[in-house]
Order: structure tokens, then sequence, then C-alpha cells
């Protein structure tokens, strides 16, 4: 099984391999999914929480690996609050909004 995850705060899920086709879900930061197929510019994927399928377009996405993976194990999570929040990734800061889940694999030592 290939995965990957969102390292942006929201990507839409398409229905078809398409920037016009329906957008059916939303992929949120840290959201960990299989991918399914391979096409040059687009990934069918399965979100891992809900089953959810669609096209991802490439670039927003991040491949996992034994090093960089937020893997859950103890299913354990922290929830974005209504009023949002920001993180730092690679850097940059960016925008979590309302229920964006953050795996406790990376969180660090200043959970509140």
């Amino acid at each position: 099984m290939v995965t990957a995850f969102c390292h942006l705060s929201v990507v839409p899920l398409r229905a078809a391999a398409s920037h016009r086709s329906e957008m059916v879900s939303q992929v949120l930061f840290a959201e960990e999914f299989e991918i399914l197929i391979e096409e040059p510019d687009w990934y069918y994927i399965r979100l891992l929480d809900t089953n959810y399928e669609g096209w991802i377009q490439h670039g927003q996405f991040v491949m996992s690996t034994n090093s960089t993976a937020p893997v859950v194990t103890d299913h354990l999570s922290r929830i974005v609050d209504i009023g949002g929040a920001n993180a730092l990734v690679n850097g940059q800061e960016i925008r979590l909004v309302h229920g964006t889940k953050i795996p406790s694999g990376l969180l660090g030592d200043n959970r509140h």
C-alpha cells in the first residue's frame, strides 16, 4: 500500500481528474490516504479515516516515508477547534480549518 498525507490546509477531492470536476470532499492538513491510481498529473486516492475516494492533483500532498509519515498507531489525535489554527510546515505558515485532525505523532511536546 502506497500512502501519502496532505501538507496543505485544504485540498479538493474531485470526482474526476480535472479542475472542472465536482468536488466530492476535501482533504485536510495531515490527513493520510492510500494512492490507488497514478496518472501524470492526478492521483486517485482513498482517505484512510473515511474511505472517501476521489482525485487529487500532483503536488498537493507528500508521499509517506519511514521518517515523515504521520502514522497514527494509538488513534489519538487533536482536532482543530472552531477558531481554527496556524501550523508551521517547512518554514511556511498555513491556516488550519475547523475539524482538521492532527495525528498524535505530529504533535510536539507543547500539546495544550
